[in-house]
């Protein structure tokens, strides 16, 4: 039997979640592309597939559990700052750990950054 597909509406979400990252986009809407014809979800056939746990399989991994994640360029704008600052403030350990690094591919779980940035702003 094989395994319950994530619903295609879960595709739509990992592709916001790809600003940024034009070569993760790239490969993704083709997967997409592929998938959908067939009624299949493209985030499905990335967990499906063996191999190594990158960027976009850990990203599809968390989405179809049901996550709430940010990625880089929404951690930049959610810092005010750009992505370079992010990363620079993320290796001094200034912002929050994240669930899944590989370079400047960074991803946190939604609330996680949610209290960051209470914290940050102090009592209202």
């Amino acid at each position: 039997m094989e395994p319950k597909q994530p619903s295609l509406l879960v595709d739509l979400e990992v592709l916001r979640h790809l600003q940024g990252f034009p070569d993760e986009l790239e490969r993704y809407a083709n997967l997409v592309k592929h998938a959908h014809p067939q009624g299949r979800s493209a985030c499905g056939l990335i967990i499906q597939r063996p191999g190594r746990a990158g960027f976009l399989r850990r990203l599809c991994e968390l989405l179809v559990s049901g996550e709430a994640v940010v990625t880089t360029a929404e951690a930049a704008r959610l810092l005010r700052t750009t992505r370079q600052q992010l990363l620079e403030r993320l290796d001094r350990g200034e912002v929050p750990a994240p669930e899944f690094r590989d370079g400047a591919k960074v991803i946190w779980r939604r609330d996680v950054w949610e209290e960051h940035l209470r914290d940050e702003r102090g009592p209202a």
